[in-house]
């Protein structure tokens, strides 16, 4: 069973893909010259460069018009699966077909049949494998590169969201410094007042007190010891009344 992931590769927006073969171009060129040159002169490597450099052109070409026909609408409105097979499998055929018959004019093998019918067996396999692998390369790294901004973002917003409850717990404790700084500077006036206020209405007692002390000791104290003095029958009955 194929996968549903799989299945939107083959079928769908990385069905074909531009960015892979551009970048697989110098290799896939390059490896044709390695294996099919015998004598590694300017002459034979450049004329393997061109045989296998216009195979490629050719089956990149094969794959643009593709994008642009039968696999246009393939984003919205998917193909077959086995459409991408097919196409990997002709482009490639026709790759091989090409390279053996630029090699065979550029005389750098001498049996015509020989040039195409290996290639054309060889490069429609690697085709068949090939593109519908490059598409689920693709695929893969599209759904890697959305679930990595996915992960960034709810990490972006983790991490606001933090900030902005460090921020306003900063400025919740603020306000409560200041409300409780206000409270207390009421508090302490109103005590403050209070206190004041208790010490004026205080003073007249005080004033009062301080005059029956100053009484005391400086007439009734000399008053009585002066009746002390006297003999008892000199001095009268003195009543509370009387003084």
């Amino acid at each position: 069973m194929i996968s549903e992931s799989t299945k939107q590769a083959l079928t769908g927006r990385w069905a074909i893909s531009r960015d892979p073969y551009i970048l697989l171009a110098p290799t896939t060129i390059a490896s044709v010259v390695l294996m099919e040159a015998k004598e590694f002169n300017l002459a034979e490597i450049s004329g393997w460069l061109i045989a296998s450099a216009g195979g490629y052109a050719i089956f990149c070409l094969i794959l643009f018009l593709c994008h642009r026909t039968i696999f246009k609408k393939r984003s919205t409105n998917p193909v077959p699966i086995w459409w991408i097979f097919a196409l990997g499998l002709l482009s490639g055929g026709i790759k091989g077909f090409i390279t053996g018959a630029i090699s065979f004019q550029l005389a750098l093998v001498d049996d015509f049949n020989v040039a195409i019918s290996g290639r054309i067996f060889a490069a429609g396999i690697i085709g068949l494998v090939g593109v519908p692998g490059v598409a689920v390369v693709m695929n893969s790294l599209g759904e890697f590169r959305i679930k990595r901004e996915e992960l960034i973002a709810e990490q972006i917003l983790a991490e606001s969201k933090l900030l902005q409850s460090e921020e306003v717990i900063a400025e919740m404790s603020e306000q409560l410094r200041i409300e409780i700084e206000s409270d207390l500077d009421v508090v302490l006036a109103d005590l403050k007042n209070s206190l004041t206020n208790r010490t004026n209405s205080n003073q007249p007692w005080q004033v009062l007190a301080s005059d029956l002390r100053s009484t005391a000791t400086e007439s009734v104290r000399a008053m009585s010891h002066r009746l002390w003095g006297r003999e008892k029958k000199h001095v009268p009955d003195i009543t509370i009344v009387d003084i």
